[in-house]
């Protein structure tokens, strides 16, 4: 379950950062506030198949909510694995 909380993750990151980097485009809204919840979707994603950095890979979760159709249930399988990590 937690190889799947990962792709979960990484995919819901890339698709949802997708959709929110055109939104803020429209917004006229440039910088990093595009593309930091993408890289810490994908970031907390490799941790969570590496089974380290527990807080990273919460993180990316959290990150991970911004298409919650995958995220939510990326956030419930990795609380639950959460003794897997170091």
């Amino acid at each position: 379950m937690r190889k799947a909380a990962g792709i979960l993750m990484i995919i819901s990151g890339l698709i949802g950062g997708s959709f929110l980097r055109e939104i803020l485009h429209e917004m006229h809204i440039y910088g990093a506030l595009i593309y930091l919840p993408i890289v810490l979707t994908v970031i907390g994603g490799m941790c969570t198949f590496r089974r380290e950095h527990w807080r990273w890979a919460f993180a990316g979760a959290i990150c991970s909510l911004i298409f919650p159709i995958l995220g939510i249930p990326a956030l419930i399988l990795l609380l639950k694995r959460k003794s897997e990590f170091e």
